[in-house]
């Protein structure tokens, strides 16, 4: 069976929509604002939970862009999801060359997180390989919300999410082409055909095993480029279980 005829398969059995649901469940916009009404900047992240650790894993641009906002502006005001997050001072590890960056979660965040942690006995985890199924997401800044008015109370934005295969891999990367033939996300009817996927760097990359019938997370969306119609990933395994980037290779 093809990618699309199996798309197609559980759409209609309702796998897919658990499925998404299920991957949605471990992913957060993390996001910042000004003045309390002015959104600057939004990204993803997922938070994992080792035998040895708990943190959060974003890209370290999305980090940066946060940095240089901060330098401008002294009432920058940042949330994981829901609930408030500063992520300057809880870095545990990043990387530029690698585009990875991952934090220490506090208690007061994670309390308020009211999502999933992915929790593993298991890390580092599989490699991503050529043909691979994944499904991946994150949250788009073309799909952001906010309430009307001067200081808007709330922010909302949509998890979009995909499943598609590996097209080109190595032990640290990986890519896929952006077939709109083939490329499958559930808010398909009022998406654009190449939506703007700025935001989704950092979302989860899980490699789908339907023989157990699960999924496992195996890496992190670091660029999603639809002018070149290409997503690019890293392979999970870059970090160790306590949070630690690998260095340049």
């Amino acid at each position: 069976m093809n990618l699309i005829s199996e798309i197609d398969e559980a759409e209609k059995n309702g796998t897919l929509s658990r499925l998404r649901l299920r991957v949605m469940s471990f992913c957060a916009p993390i996001w910042w604002e000004v003045d309390r009404n002015t959104i600057l900047g939004n990204g993803s992240m997922c938070v994992i939970a080792t035998p040895q650790a708990v943190f959060g894993v974003a890209a370290n641009h999305v980090l940066g862009i946060y940095e240089g906002h901060k330098k401008q502006h002294t009432d920058l005001f940042c949330q994981l999801g829901s609930a408030p997050f500063d992520p300057i001072p809880n870095v545990i590890s990043r990387s530029e060359h690698w585009d990875l960056a991952t934090f220490k979660i506090p208690k007061f965040t994670l309390k308020h997180w009211k999502l999933e942690v992915y929790k593993t006995e298991v890390w580092p985890p599989p490699i991503l390989k050529r043909n691979d199924r994944i499904i991946l997401g994150g949250y788009p800044v073309n799909r952001r919300s906010q309430t009307q008015g001067e200081r808007p109370s709330t922010m909302s934005a949509d998890f979009v999410s995909f499943i598609t295969s590996v097209d080109s891999w190595s032990e640290n990367h990986f890519a896929l082409g952006l077939d709109s033939a083939s490329w499958y996300w559930p808010q398909r009817e009022w998406l654009p055909s190449n939506p703007e996927l700025s935001g989704t760097s950092g979302g989860p990359c899980f490699l789908m095993i339907p023989d157990e019938n699960r999924i496992e997370l195996a890496g992190f969306i670091y660029e999603a480029n639809t002018k070149y119609e290409v997503v690019r990933g890293r392979q999970a395994n870059l970090i160790d279980a306590c949070g630690i980037i690998a260095p340049k290779g």
